[in-house]
């Protein structure tokens, strides 16, 4: 495992999430948002595409976006409004960037959700 501390805003990781159901968990790409102190707010993608079903962006894994930036290996689906926090201690290893323009489409949701920092002082 990576030190935490050399992971940033729109570091694209692999963490360990957990499922819904609390049992069990996985490794995911996610989109750092915020450091926390010891956790860090982010946005979770998905294999699967849910483009029209909630706010968001799918990335081709054979785009030029994907492989300038994000580096997933296969089709991923960015969840705007899948944000939460994870501890930094969940975090395997940096897989790529978040590329400007898709970091504050996903801010936008950020700024309205319950996780950012500010909110809970």
């Amino acid at each position: 495992m990576e030190e935490n501390s050399i992971y940033g805003t729109r570091d694209v990781v692999l963490a360990e999430i957990p499922f819904n159901d609390g049992i069990g968990a996985k490794y995911r790409p996610v989109i750092i948002l915020e450091d926390q102190s010891t956790k860090f707010a982010i946005c979770c993608c998905t294999s699967k595409d849910r483009t029209g079903k909630v706010a968001g962006k799918l990335i081709p894994k054979d785009s030029p976006e994907n492989e300038v930036f994000f580096k997933f290996d296969r089709d991923t689906f960015i969840s705007y409004t899948d944000i939460f926090a994870i501890y930094k201690e969940d975090i395997a290893v940096r897989i790529g960037y978040c590329d400007l323009d898709t970091f504050n489409e996903i801010l936008t949701h950020f700024e309205e959700s319950s996780f950012k920092a500010s909110e809970n002082l």
